[in-house]
């Protein structure tokens, strides 16, 4: 590895990858050298290469989903946030971040009053 390291220009290479907007992966690739040894020559020139993050659909940040629909047809359903996070594959605070942020609570075995969607206050506002 080191007579890779002493035969290569790190600076001026890191810097025209950068330009051209490579991933580690493709620089790689292009010289034949291991991500471990670009990440340490980037610590030492100060140059980073972009990262690509692959996620699984499911967990990527703006998977798509639709959560007010989703929300409207599981309350409809009477499905709780479990069995709500178990079809869509996400977390239970994702379903309830999206409860949150769209006002749309599912039905619960017991209410948490410490919690916006506890239904203490809902159930006040929905009695009068």
């Amino acid at each position: 590895m080191d007579a890779v390291e002493h035969s290569v220009d790190w600076t001026v290479t890191l810097a025209t990858a950068v330009e051209q907007g490579l991933t580690i992966g493709e620089f790689c690739k292009r010289l034949g050298v291991s991500p471990s040894a670009v990440r340490r020559m980037e610590n030492r020139t100060g140059l980073k290469l972009n990262r690509q993050r692959v996620y699984p659909a499911t967990h990527a940040p703006g998977t798509g989903i639709d959560w007010h629909k989703v929300l409207s047809e599981a309350k409809a359903e009477g499905l709780s946030v479990n069995q709500l996070a178990v079809r869509l594959f996400v977390t239970n605070a994702s379903v309830l971040n999206a409860e949150d942020r769209t006002g749309i609570y599912l039905n619960r075995k017991r209410p948490n009053p410490q919690r916006k969607g506890g239904f203490r206050a809902a159930q006040i506002i929905q009695s009068k």
